[in-house]
Order: C-alpha cells, then sequence, then structure tokens
C-alpha cells in the first residue's frame, strides 16, 4: 500500500484553466471512445424523478459523433426513451459496428452512421457488453440480483457459439487481453455487494485449452478497469484506491491511495505517456506516474468526471454530474502533454457539499407532505419514512452506507450515510 508517497498532496499541480477547451453535449456525458479520426460520446438518460416516463427536462440517452481535431458535432443519435448502458458498452472499429445495452437486450449499431442494425441478445439480467476491435465474439455481463453471484456469457459472432464465466455479485465489464507471454483470456470486474468491500475481478485464462479462473479482491465497489501491457488497473470507488493487477503472475501487486474520500471516489482511468490518468467524484482528474507510482497533478474539472480517453493529442474528460448530482452537460479537452507535466501551481481539491447524515435522521429542503422518491447512484429505490409531518424529516437508521439521490420530482437533495 503505497498511502505516504500518495497523500504528499505538495506534490499535486494544476492546470491552467485557459489549457481547456469545452465541447457542449446532451445531459449526463458518461463515457467518451476515440475511433480514427472521430470520438463517440455517450450520455445517459435523464430520468429526473424516476418514474420511467419521458416528461418536461427529460431526455433519453443520446450518442454524439465528434470530430477530434475541430472539436465540431458531426452527428447526434437519440435512443429511445429506455434504459441505456451508455456507460459499459461494446466498439469494434474493425467491423465498423457498436453492441449498447438497451432496454436489457444488446442491440447492434453501424459505427460510422449510428443506423441500428437490430437486438442480437436478449436473456434476464443482462446489464452490459463488450468487445475487441475486431469484434469476433461479444462479452455480456449478467446480473441476477443485488447480492447473488453474476457471469459473463461470450458469444461467437460468427457461429453463435456461447460461454458462461463466472463472476462476483454485480459483475460491472469484461475486458479481452493478450500478456506478452502470450497467454490470452478475459478479465470482469465485479463491483460486490453494495456497501461491502467484497469488490472482485476473475482472470479467466485459456490454458491447454481449458479456461481457468483466478478471483481476487480488488477493495470496496470496483468501477472500471484500464488494462495496458501486462497490468490490469482497477478503480475501486469506495476504497479510493487503483489496485494493480499483474496479468503474467495473476497477482494484485500493488495498491495505489488516490487521495479522496468519503464518496468522492476514483471513477476510470487511462494510460497515456507513461502516466494513469484517474477521474474521481472530487471533481478532479489525477495523474499518476507508473514509474514512481506518485500522484504527480490534479487536475480540477468543475464537476463529476466518468469516462475519459486519449485522442491523438488530447485528453477528453467527460462532466457528468454536478456537486449535487445533478446532470452536467459538456465534455472537457486538454492537450495530453500538459496533463502529464508536473506543474508547480498547487491547489487541494474542493469536496462537494451534501447532506450528510449522522445521526438517525435527517432534514430535508423540501416542503412538509413532499411525494419523495429516493434512489441510489445505480438505480436502486429505498423506502423513505418521514418521521416529523411539519417539517421534512426522514428516518435514515435503516439506511446502508452509500450516496442517496433524493427528489420531489422538481428538485434533487444528495444524502450521504
Amino acid at each position: 500500500m503505497r498511502g505516504p508517497l500518495l497523500m504528499a498532496m505538495c506534490l499535486l499541480g494544476t492546470l491552467s484553466a485557459t489549457a481547456q477547451r469545452t465541447i457542449d453535449t446532451p445531459p449526463i456525458p458518461a463515457s467518451v471512445h476515440v475511433v480514427g479520426d472521430i470520438v463517440h460520446v455517450f450520455c445517459a438518460q435523464t430520468d429526473l424523478d424516476y418514474d420511467g416516463v419521458l416528461e418536461a427536462k427529460e431526455q433519453p440517452a443520446s450518442w454524439l459523433q465528434v470530430d477530434r481535431s475541430s472539436l465540431q458535432v458531426l452527428r447526434r443519435f437519440d435512443f429511445p426513451w429506455a434504459d441505456v448502458q451508455v456507460f459499459r458498452l461494446g466498439i469494434a472499429s474493425e467491423t465498423n459496428r457498436a453492441y449498447i445495452v438497451v432496454g436489457g437486450k444488446v442491440e447492434e449499431f453501424k459505427l460510422d452512421d449510428q443506423s441500428p442494425l437490430g437486438v442480437i441478445y436478449n436473456a434476464p439480467g443482462t446489464y452490459s457488453v463488450s468487445t475487441t476491435s475486431a469484434g469476433n465474439a461479444l462479452y455480456i455481463a449478467h446480473r441476477p440480483s443485488y447480492t447473488d453471484p453474476g457471469y459473463v456469457v461470450r458469444k461467437v459472432l460468427g457461429t453463435g457459439d456461447s460461454t458462461s464465466f463466472a463472476a462476483g455479485p454485480n459483475p460491472q465489464q469484461a475486458v479481452r487481453f493478450r500478456t506478452s507471454s502470450g497467454t490470452a483470456g478475459v478479465v470482469i470486474l465485479s463491483e460486490g455487494v453494495f456497501g461491502q468491500e467484497s469488490g472482485s475481478i476473475d482472470l479467466w485464462e485459456t490454458i491447454n485449452n481449458v479456461d481457468e479462473r483466478v478471483t481476487l479482491n480488488v477493495g470496496d465497489t470496483p468501477n472500471h478497469i484500464t488494462v495496458h501491457g501486462d497490468s490490469a488497473y482497477v478503480t475501486a470507488n469506495g476504497s479510493h484506491w487503483v489496485a494493480v493487477i499483474d496479468l503474467v503472475t495473476r497477482k494484485l501487486v500493488d495498491t495505489l491511495l488516490i487521495g479522496t474520500e468519503g464518496f468522492n471516489g476514483p471513477r476510470e482511468s487511462v494510460v497515456a505517456n507513461g502516466k494513469l490518468i484517474v477521474s474521481t467524484y472530487a471533481g478532479d482528474v489525477r495523474v499518476i506516474d507508473l514509474a514512481t507510482r506518485n500522484i504527480m497533478r490534479t487536475i480540477p474539472i468543475g464537476a463529476k468526471p466518468e469516462g475519459l480517453c486519449v485522442a491523438g493529442e488530447d485528453l477528453w474528460v467527460t462532466r457528468a454530474y454536478n456537486d449535487d448530482y445533478s446532470p452536467a452537460k459538456d465534455v472537457a479537452v486538454y492537450r495530453v502533454i500538459d496533463a502529464t507535466s508536473v506543474q508547480s501551481d498547487l491547489r487541494t481539491p474542493v469536496t462537494p457539499r451534501a447532506i450528510i447524515a449522522t445521526g438517525t435522521t435527517a432534514r430535508l429542503p423540501f416542503a412538509a407532505g413532499s411525494p419523495l422518491t429516493m434512489r441510489t447512484l445505480d438505480g436502486r429505490t429505498s423506502a423513505i419514512h418521514t418521521v416529523d409531518s411539519g417539517h421534512c424529516t426522514i428516518d435514515v437508521s435503516t439506511l446502508s452506507r452509500g450516496v442517496y439521490v433524493i427528489t420531489d420530482g422538481t428538485s434533487s437533495v444528495t444524502l450521504m450515510r
């Protein structure tokens, strides 16, 4: 564990705001993927009151194609009003295809003109899909429940053959890899049970024509995997670290503390110029020198970022949520050489404000008697018990540790337990 060296905040530098360019997007830009000269930006559905009905100020999920040089939006596609998994989708650049979970079904799209080609997979519990650039097979994650172990189905597109790989509870992402020694396999990230340090990765490798499994615990609520060379970097949101996995030895070899706290942990990462660039809900991006494993700087984003990618000489960072978890709607673009160089100016990241429930009740800034809806960030509904008829005070004694978004249908507030 590298706590002391990563907590040396005097090494953190910030990027001048003048180096930032922005691209206006629909609300909640969640993921970005570069293919040639085009950056594909996927934005999540905005269902402000979580009732499943499209209403005023709400929008379906959308997909933008942006020219990476001019930053001009070239094409936009709006998905039907449905739950679209824009955080975890498959891009097959060599076959000109995108695979996206729409309404619990895997749909195929042409990558260049965004035209839908139909449903190619439909099974209960489908959560996310991934593929390689060659697009020979899909890896489809399934969540039977929030507490039971899940699994990933590999579907070979040419033959239709399928193989199932066991995973932990709430599988999030599956990524293909090939090591320098020639071993190929798939690494599956599972979030584990909410509020528990049960997040894991499963390394499935084909050895002597047999699929072998190694399971490693990587902390509380892991969110994303980046595979680079013989290493996998796993951002563990609740543990505030990046777990480093050696894909050759199939062992956890390091944990890089990000320096966040509370509910502002790391989200996703990308590797560029020998640096691991990590987005965090503290409203910034943190840059780790992989040679020294030190955090060398922080880049204030001004919103909660999710996905990020490197497109040529530029780093693209989604600005998904404002400090109160209301939808943000743009993407910030920086020069990679600026983002990965050391700056001497210092700044401490600002922790966003929220209602923090330390006792058994919490008073909310809503009118007494307001009809309230409370959900976790992954969409689960929790019951609300009002204990004071004269004010909007609720009982939080039975809530698990986590972040909750509470709305009265017109505005929302973030509750941290």
